[in-house]
């Protein structure tokens, strides 16, 4: 660099393992290792870093870089990126020793805020480069995305949608500027989806939840989805929302069930004749073995066919909320001693104990009691169902934030990863251990979470794979009032 009548000069760059030259006159080397930087000390401290004689000062005099470029005087000044930290350096090189004046000093400073300049707006430039493609991608995927995407005001406001949201409630522009999210609400689901919002403003995440939306033509349109808020300064900026039209796919699981529905209905007479007349020929003392063979077989087919149409029509009358619960004041505890004694010959015959553990022994809900024994039933069933002859099934009653938790622990193989979102799902059956179970008609789990529901709790799985399972039930505690 004439400026310095040196030979060298370079513009390098500096990282955890090497160092590389941005602009490299004068010399041939192109990167280095950087425990044989000279620039690795520099980028240390702030000030320009001034070596009159590297083979005279211990940090740099064994460096195989001066044998090489027979290098003997080196200076450089820091180069920083916008952030602060160090990104490499403006260095001089000589093959004599030589000094370097208090004014070539500021001048090499001056040289290096230029170059550091440079380099910022280049990789500024870069930066919003990068942030403009990544925004065209977002923008792209937003309009363009199969599901329904908007953002809402905390007001309740629609400030953006997608054009799936319009197509699919075929509206324009102009129209759905001038709209709030509950004005796109089916009327009976308003409180819910504005509660779903609030939740959102205050922090949470609603995963899942099913709404019914009016299109501009006054027709419903089933949706399932997702909202959060994004957050400025701690304030709620608006939230996300993203719907998925599953409006299909309620009418085919309408039809459905309307289909098993009609079969049950149909099957439920001829069978339970079959039943009774096949009970009397079970109890016939004349018939022979082979006879008898037979028609105890007959007999355990149409008892668990039995079981599979009365659990149907037991779900769907609570689906359609043709059952009325008598809701009464429960104590838990002895309530659940009663369940587990009526329970006790089921586990005797697998082998298993049963056991029950609390708190406290005047712990209230409000219930339908026969609703809830059977609940309560269902979980020993499939407790006993998984757990291998010897253990123990243990009933737990504990106070958690929503209310009283009673809680059925196995000791079985647990349920898999890929079984657990389907487990309370109908039909749903996971293999036992002992091969596959006779009698079970896949609805019971979620038989019992729509009871636990209708009681305004929740049900759930804690999952210990390969140790056992803990499934549970939450209900909201009955407090004694003092008059």
């Amino acid at each position: 660099m004439r400026i310095f009548s040196v030979p060298v000069a370079l513009v390098t760059l500096v990282d955890s393992q090497r160092q590389w030259f941005k602009s490299h006159p004068g010399i041939e080397i192109q990167e280095t290792p950087r425990e044989l930087s000279f620039c690795a000390y520099t980028i240390l401290g702030d000030d320009v870093l001034v070596v009159p004689d590297l083979s005279r000062d211990p940090r740099f005099c064994d460096n195989p870089i001066l044998a090489t470029t027979g290098t003997r005087f080196y200076a450089a000044c820091p180069i920083s990126a916008t952030d602060g930290s160090k990104l490499g350096t403006l260095c001089i090189l000589d093959r004599q020793p030589r000094e370097l004046s208090a004014e070539e000093c500021q001048l090499l400073c001056d040289l290096a805020s230029l170059v550091e300049e440079e380099i910022n707006i280049h990789d500024l430039k870069d930066a919003f480069a990068r942030l403009k493609e990544s925004e065209t991608s977002l923008k792209d995927f937003f309009e363009n995305a199969s599901d329904m995407i908007a953002f809402v005001s905390p007001d309740g406001h629609l400030m953006e949608m997608n054009q799936a949201w319009l197509h699919s409630l075929g509206l324009n522009d102009s129209r759905a500027a001038s709209m709030s999210l509950l004005d796109a609400v089916d009327p009976a689901d308003r409180d819910r989806i504005a509660e779903v919002h609030k939740r959102t403003l205050a922090g949470q995440t609603v995963f899942n939840f099913e709404a019914t939306l009016i299109d501009a033509a006054g027709r419903q349109i089933a949706v399932e989805g997702n909202m959060n808020c994004r957050f400025r300064n701690r304030k709620p900026g608006y939230s996300r929302l993203i719907l998925r039209n599953i409006t299909e796919r309620k009418k085919v699981q309408a039809l459905k069930d309307g289909l098993i529905a009609i079969a049950a209905h149909e099957l439920r007479s001829p069978l339970a004749s079959i039943y009774g007349s096949l009970q009397m020929l079970k109890e016939d003392a004349a018939q022979g073995e082979k006879s008898r063979q037979w028609i105890d077989m007959s007999w355990r087919n149409t008892s668990r066919m039995m079981r599979l149409i009365d659990d149907y029509l037991d779900l769907e009358k609570i689906e359609a909320g043709q059952v009325n619960f008598d809701l009464k004041p429960l104590e838990l505890v002895p309530f659940l001693e009663q369940v587990l004694e009526a329970n006790r010959g089921l586990a005797q015959t697998a082998k298993l104990r049963l056991t029950l553990d609390y708190q406290d022994a005047a712990a209230k809900v409000l219930a339908d009691r026969d609703r809830l024994t059977q609940v309560v039933t269902n979980l020993l069933s499939n407790a006993c169902k998984f757990s291998p002859a010897g253990e123990e099934v243990s009933v737990r009653v504990i106070r958690v934030a929503k209310g009283i938790r009673v809680s059925v622990q196995d000791h079985g193989p647990g349920v898999s990863k890929e079984f657990r979102s389907q487990i309370f799902n109908k039909y749903a059956q996971a293999a036992s251990p002992q091969g596959p179970k006779k009698g079970s008609s896949g609805l019971g789990l979620n038989i019992s979470k729509a009871i636990i529901e209708k009681l305004g709790g929740g049900i759930g799985l804690e999952n210990l794979e390969g140790q056992g399972s803990i499934f549970f039930f939450e209900l909201p505690e009955l407090k004694d009032t003092v008059s």
